[in-house]
C-alpha cells in the first residue's frame, strides 16, 4: 500500500514491512507546491504568493510543510523496529540507478527478483514514458481546467540549487526540517 499517513494510523492493519521512500526535503517540498499551486488548485495553497509563504502556511496536519514533512519521515523512522522488515530508498537513487536501488529495496523485503526483470518495468515508469502516455491518453472532459494541466513532471534531483534562496536556506537549514533530513542523508545546513 502506498500512502501519505503516518504509522500510528495504520495500527490496525497487519503490515509485514515497510518501504520508506525519501526525497531531498527541498525538492520534495517544492514539488509539492507545484503540484499544490498547479494542478490541484486549493484555494488555501493559492493564498501564498510564494513557495516560502507556502511553507509557513499550516500543511494537513496543521503545522508548517516544513515541520510536516520532518514529523511524517521522523514518524516511519521511529516505527521502523515495530516491522519485521523495512527498506529505504531514495528518489536520488531511484533516478540515478533505479535497478540496484529496487533490487536492493525489493532485497531488503524479502523478494528476490533478477534486475534483467526489472530494467523492462523501470523503463516503462520512465518519465519520457509516463509523460508519452499522458499525452496518447488525455482526459476527454475539454471543459475541465484541470485536464489542461500535466501531472507528470521531470523530477530531477538537487532542482533546489537553481531557486534556493538565502531566506529559503535558513528555513531548510535549522529545526526539525534539518535534523529529520540528516536521519535519511541529506545535509541541509551549509551551502
Amino acid at each position: 500500500m502506498k500512502t501519505h499517513l503516518t504509522p500510528d494510523s495504520l495500527v490496525h492493519r497487519p503490515l509485514l514491512g515497510a518501504w520508506i521512500l525519501v526525497r531531498d526535503p527541498r525538492d520534495a517540498l517544492y514539488s509539492w507546491h507545484k503540484f499544490r499551486a498547479d494542478f490541484a488548485k486549493d484555494p488555501l495553497d493559492l493564498r501564498a504568493r510564494t513557495f516560502e509563504e507556502w511553507l509557513d502556511q499550516p500543511g494537513p496536519t496543521g503545522v508548517s510543510r516544513l515541520d510536516d514533512w520532518a514529523s511524517f519521515y521522523d514518524a516511519w523512522a521511529g516505527a521502523r523496529g515495530s516491522f519485521p522488515r523495512t527498506t529505504v530508498t531514495t528518489f536520488e537513487d531511484l533516478k540515478s540507478d533505479p535497478v540496484p536501488a529496487l533490487e536492493k529495496s525489493l532485497g531488503d523485503l524479502g523478494v528476490d527478483i533478477d534486475g534483467t526483470d526489472l530494467a523492462p518495468a523501470v523503463e516503462r515508469s520512465s518519465f519520457a514514458a509516463m509523460r508519452a502516455h499522458e499525452e496518447k491518453h488525455p482526459d476527454n472532459d475539454a471543459r475541465d481546467p484541470m485536464t489542461k494541466t500535466r501531472i507528470m513532471r521531470s523530477g530531477t534531483p538537487n532542482e533546489w540549487q537553481s531557486w534556493m534562496t538565502p531566506g529559503l536556506h535558513r528555513k531548510f537549514s535549522t529545526g526539525n526540517i534539518a535534523a529529520a533530513a540528516r536521519r535519511f542523508g541529506y545535509r541541509t545546513e551549509g551551502t
